[in-house]
């Protein structure tokens, strides 16, 4: 959840076009299409650390499995729009998507905890 929050962080950083100090945090290049597929890659990642760790925490059978299956199903569905709004230069799009992720990842640690 931290890291989708950096990146959204990130994200919002370049929407508001904060200057050379948002760029140097985030690690990003420069130029605008540096910077959303730096992003995008980032995002990208992120979907696969994921479905990683979602192959590695559940439980197959068991209620407990499918909320948090369901959980982090909907954190994949909300990364997904996010990349490729990154990819497009939408960071709006991006940044209401990954918001979507990181809601998702909450409920998703609520059901985990």
């Amino acid at each position: 959840m931290r890291q989708q929050q950096d990146l959204s962080d990130q994200t919002f950083c370049k929407l508001q076009n904060s200057g050379p100090d948002c760029n140097d945090s985030a690690g990003i290049g420069a130029g605008p299409s540096g910077e959303d597929g730096f992003l995008a890659v980032q995002q990208k990642q992120l979907k696969r650390e994921l479905k990683r760790q979602k192959g590695n925490l559940l439980v197959e059978g068991t209620q407990y499995d499918q909320e948090a299956r369901r959980t982090l199903d909907e954190v994949g569905r909300a990364m997904e729009p996010a990349t490729e709004d990154l990819e497009k230069g939408s960071v709006l799009g991006a940044l209401d998507n990954q918001s979507k992720a990181i809601d998702a990842l909450r409920k998703g640690m609520r059901h985990l905890g």
